[in-house]
């Protein structure tokens, strides 16, 4: 089964192509990592230059559709100097290195500050969908994103934003302030969900991800139906039959498919002076049923940060059994 797609509102529709076309632009162009894209990029009659400088141009993996673009290949800029004093205790492994550059670190992420530019470092790798989706979501939407300068297999090189994240200041704005954001969400959800997909997946085509305590991923599946049996793979082994025929009774298979974030958790969202100013970190970003960026960040929410209780009013509509639905999965899931 395939969704119907509208066309995306006029503000945001290219001049000389279809929403579709523009796509495809991006998902090839996902598929060359360790690359800059020259100072346009040329498919067919339409040519599009990254915004703002001379050249341009991903957690894991994506494909398919080839229209030509003209490319050069590039050398990522130095991710810093990394240095950090070691202190253990007799008997005990010395405890990790950290980076004396990393305005944030964990595992084996992390994000480095040079100057006025950010470095997302993953040492497993990055997604490829991740840079591609931010190319054109900063190009053909009004949404506050980051620019990409370039990619390697485990960074993104990106423009530092200065400001807060909604999880550190929402309870310290003012009521107009907080509404302010509010209505600004609420708009970049509704650009986001203009944009329709036909399979569910990355951005590039990438596979999908159920994100719960940890990623899983599958796909890309064509219909909801094959996402929802995706679901069900990964309830525990003990869960009784019966539990799973109830819980497959209430996932429906006729939402819309739409271009999603992936991960609106208020710590990927930056303020400042109470506005917002960026979203980040969009390397769950792809197309995914209509419910899933309202009821993701609701998996485990600090409830006492507001912006949480208030995401289901400045969400566009309301998705009450959904959530239901999804609390109940991630009890007798083993993901």
């Amino acid at each position: 089964m395939r969704y119907n797609r509208r066309e995306v509102p006029s503000q945001l529709r290219t001049k000389h192509a279809s929403i579709r076309s523009v796509i495809i632009q991006y998902q090839h162009r996902a598929e060359h990592i360790n690359m800059e894209v020259s100072n346009s990029v040329t498919i067919g009659a339409i040519s599009i230059r990254p915004h703002g400088a001379d050249t341009e141009m991903d957690q894991q993996a994506s494909e398919r559709n080839e229209p030509t673009t003209e490319i050069t290949e590039i050398t990522s800029p130095s991710a810093g100097s990394a240095a950090s004093s070691e202190t253990s205790s007799p008997g005990l492994p010395p405890e990790p290195k950290r980076d004396e550059n990393a305005i944030y670190e964990l595992f084996s992420r992390k994000v480095i500050r040079d100057g006025d530019k950010a470095i997302k470092v993953n040492a497993r790798g990055i997604r490829r969908d991740e840079a591609a989706v931010m190319h054109f979501v900063r190009e053909h939407t009004t949404i506050p994103v980051p620019r990409v300068y370039a990619t390697t297999p485990t960074s993104i090189t990106m423009d530092f934003v200065e400001g807060t994240t909604l999880q550190e200041s929402w309870n310290d704005l003012t009521d107009e302030e907080r509404t302010n954001v509010s209505d600004q969400l609420r708009d970049y959800l509704t650009q986001l969900r203009a944009v329709k997909g036909s399979y569910i997946g990355g951005f590039a085509r990438g596979p999908a991800i159920d994100s719960r305590l940890f990623d899983f991923e599958g796909g890309p599946f064509e219909t909801e139906a094959e996402w929802n049996e995706f679901l069900l793979e990964g309830l525990v082994e003990s869960c009784p039959p019966a539990l799973r025929s109830m819980l497959s009774t209430q996932l429906r298979t006729d939402h819309e498919i739409v271009l999603t974030h992936g991960d609106l958790h208020a710590t990927n969202i930056m303020v400042r002076d109470g506005r917002i100013v960026a979203l980040i970190d969009w390397e769950n970003a792809g197309f995914y049923p209509e419910y899933l960026d309202l009821i993701k960040p609701l998996r485990g929410p600090k409830w006492r940060v507001g912006y949480y209780g208030a995401l289901i009013d400045i969400f566009p509509k309301r998705y009450d059994a959904e959530y239901i639905a999804d609390q109940f999965l991630s009890r007798i899931s083993s993901r």
